[in-house]
């Protein structure tokens, strides 16, 4: 054989192993034939003829097995076929804001090397298929936040010991949390915001000890208060229950967090007091309280956070002076508390920082000057 054929022959049969030979170039061709609308011009590289491992999202391991499908971004307007199934090697599942429709299809549970799913920002239908998640022993995070999933939230995630980080919001899950959902491993982010769930929050999710990012809120609908027991998580960095109905006072206990950063308690029917004992959350930086029935003063013993940027207490029933400290707070970038009945001047030293750019102060019973270095962050 000459030289000229002998390479031919080797391209032909390199076509070849990449297309017909390989069961992943065919699932791929699959995929993008129900993906894809027919007015779209989406993956326009995944054409026969070519290695599916040069595909635009496409990354594979040493024997050509696909690893990684990450897409997003790309409007598509198709659905999920079964045949993503085949691709059985896949690590990395990635399909954001891709305008994908239709439900999960239950091959996916084939998909047992996956390690990270985020399929977020979509719109899938239907009650979540949790069976597919029951065998991805590897899995560490999984994204479906912002689609139309509906149904209870799935059980099946609590077995996996590697997961990390699961965002079910944005979605349309009814019914509880459920309990066992306190028995999660590894868990570091839980995100439920934005859902129909009701009953109460399990007081029992602080077991999961590894948490350090909690979102319960947004269109939740709950009865009863913030569990007491939500002081044992000490890892916890952001705590997020806003707007989701919660009654009752905010628990003293949720100061012994000293690694929290963000807490988030707005647009509830919370009453009572402040806990001055939330002056414990030395690492807090934003405090968001507003519209509540707060009653009471700013706690003196809040001049300890001497890392806040944000301070939100508008629409309550706060009464009293505003404590001095709130103009030696060297952080200070936003202060809200609006509608309140707030009473005497504002500190004279409000502002001197440099750092205050947003102040909001109005539905008080103030008087006196404004201070002369409040405008002096611009």
């Amino acid at each position: 054989m000459t030289k000229p054929l002998l390479l031919l022959h080797v391209i032909l049969f390199i076509s070849f192993t990449f297309t017909s030979a390989n069961p992943d170039f065919d699932a791929l061709m699959k995929l993008k034939a129900s993906m894809v609308a027919p007015n779209s011009t989406a993956l326009s590289d995944w054409q026969t003829g070519t290695s599916h491992c040069s595909f635009t999202g496409i990354a594979c391991d040493e024997n050509l097995r696909v690893t990684a499908l990450t897409v997003s971004y790309v409007p598509m307007y198709g659905t999920i076929p079964p045949e993503i199934g085949i691709l059985n090697k896949l690590v990395n599942l990635t399909l954001v804001s891709d305008n994908l429709t239709g439900e999960l299809p239950l091959q996916m549970a084939n998909l047992t090397s996956l390690k990270f799913v985020n399929i977020s920002t979509n719109s899938f239908v239907g009650e979540f298929p949790g069976e597919i998640v029951a065998g991805m022993t590897d899995l560490e995070a999984f994204d479906v936040y912002n689609n139309n999933f509906t149904g209870e939230l799935p059980v099946e995630f609590v077995k996996l010991k590697n997961l990390k980080v699961l965002y079910l919001g944005g979605n349309f899950f009814s019914g509880d949390i459920p309990e066992s959902y306190s028995s999660f491993q590894s868990l570091k982010m839980l995100g439920l915001q934005g859902n129909s769930l009701s009953g109460t929050i399990p007081a029992s999710l602080s077991r999961v000890s590894t948490l350090e990012h909690l979102w319960l809120g947004y269109y939740n609908a709950y009865t009863g208060g913030i569990p007491e027991q939500f002081g044992e998580l000490k890892s916890l960095k952001l705590l997020d229950l806003s707007s989701c109905n919660l009654t009752g006072t905010i628990p003293a206990s949720l100061g012994g967090l000293k690694m929290m950063h963000t807490l988030f308690l707005q647009w509830n029917n919370l009453s009572g007091l402040i806990p001055g004992e939330l002056s414990g959350l030395i690492s807090l930086m934003s405090l968001d309280l507003s519209n509540n029935n707060l009653s009471g003063g700013i706690p003196e013993s809040f001049g300890e956070l001497r890392n806040l940027t944000l301070i939100s207490l508008f629409h309550n029933r706060l009464a009293g002076p505003l404590p001095s400290f709130i103009g030696d707070l060297p952080n200070l970038e936003v202060l809200h508390i609006w509608k309140n009945n707030f009473t005497l001047e504002l500190p004279a030293n409000l502002g001197r920082s440099g750092r205050l750019l947003m102040l909001d102060v109005t539905g008080n019973h103030l008087t006196g000057p404004v201070p002369k270095d409040l405008c002096k962050g611009g």
